[in-house]
């Protein structure tokens, strides 16, 4: 099985998307915890994960989270303007994918983006 794929990308954006969610996972999870990222194909699309251990996002905040100037219940901790996972969705959007966070087993939340491989909207 080749597990490798090409996308079609502003390299930079990319970048800012992934320094984002693992900012924030860093701002919400307590010190000295593990954040973890990973990135692997599922069905032709590049899948890029950032799991933390922090306080998880709860249903009723999973769609808003995104939307510009919400904060989530530690951001008076963190300093965020809000903006972060607003900018992210749209980076992602405007490159075909999207961004999703998901409850993790055990605590936390992890948080999907997803990038069309190069040739899945062809």
């Amino acid at each position: 099985m080749d597990a490798s794929v090409t996308v079609a990308c502003d390299a930079d954006l990319m970048v800012r998307v992934v320094t984002n969610l693992l900012s924030n996972a860093i701002a919400v999870s307590s010190p000295d915890t593990r954040v973890d990222l990973s990135a692997h194909v599922v069905d032709g699309d590049v899948r890029i994960e950032v799991l933390d251990r922090g306080p998880g996002v709860a249903d009723e905040h999973k769609d808003s989270i995104f939307d510009r100037f919400v904060q989530g219940p530690v951001a008076e901790r963190t300093h965020s303007s809000g903006l972060g996972l607003t900018f992210c969705k749209l980076v992602m959007q405007a490159h075909g994918g999207s961004v999703t966070v998901q409850d993790r087993p055990g605590g936390g939340a992890t948080f999907v983006a997803d990038l069309p491989g190069k040739g899945a909207e062809d």
